[in-house]
């Protein structure tokens, strides 16, 4: 499963490290805080925040990436005109 998406990557590689570390901290985080913060914080709970976190995150990724319609076409133009500054003219055509 590993090997296939290191061949077919779902996306930039900047993307599926993005994933990757939003799906470590997902889970480490809320041990972290209750764990440093919360007197009665036990495995029980430390398992169960580690679960929902990485099950939550990893839904949010596959609805929002994989699942969610595609932006209307005027939406993506928009974005597209705020990462391309308006004045870029021969930088930006060098870089494409």
């Amino acid at each position: 499963m590993v090997g296939y998406f290191g061949i077919n990557l779902p996306g930039f590689v900047a993307q599926v490290v993005a994933f990757a570390f939003g799906l470590a901290a997902s889970s480490f985080f809320p041990v972290m805080v209750l764990g440093i913060f919360w007197k009665r914080m036990n495995k029980y709970g430390a398992i169960s925040g580690m679960i929902t976190g990485i099950n939550f995150t990893a839904g949010y990724i596959i609805f929002f990436r994989f699942i969610s319609p595609e932006q209307p076409q005027e939406i993506q133009q928009f974005v597209e005109n705020i990462r391309v500054p308006t004045d870029a003219g021969e930088a930006h055509e060098l870089s494409v």
